[in-house]
């Protein structure tokens, strides 16, 4: 069905030795994935809450490659919430986590997204019209 476009990403990250992270969008998908959570780690010392980085932050941090697939498929929320990294001058603000300064890019980082046209949902409509950002 597909025409080989997360196949050439993926393929083009072992060429250039990156690292590749990969995220397959639908509906359901939280915007959490990308920026990460508050989660309940349990120890010998009990129960404490820590962050996790998601999908995004880590490749954002590191200078790893992210390749969202199905971007069409995301709902409209989750794809405002990537707006600041889709910028000329790329940001993150993880203000679920409390932060309140903004980080930069780490100079390997790349965003790539596929989505399939309209026409071969095989009748299925999109789920959100695509931000204005992603043009």
């Amino acid at each position: 069905e597909g025409c080989g476009k997360s196949s050439c990403i993926t393929g083009l990250s072992y060429l250039k030795g990156t690292v590749l992270r990969q995220v397959s969008l639908t509906p359901e998908t939280e915007p959490s994935m990308f920026f990460g959570q508050l989660m309940t780690r349990d120890n010998n010392e009990g129960s404490r809450i820590e962050w996790h980085d998601g999908e995004l932050t880590s490749a954002f941090k590191s200078g790893q490659w992210l390749l969202l697939d199905n971007l069409s498929q995301a709902e409209a929320t989750v794809l405002e919430r990537l707006n600041p990294v889709l910028e000329e001058d790329p940001y993150l603000l993880l203000a679920e986590k409390g932060d309140t300064d903004p980080i930069t890019p780490h100079e390997g980082y790349r965003l790539f997204a596929s989505m399939t046209p309209h026409e071969r949902h095989s009748g299925a409509s999109l789920s959100t019209e695509l931000s204005p950002a992603l043009y």
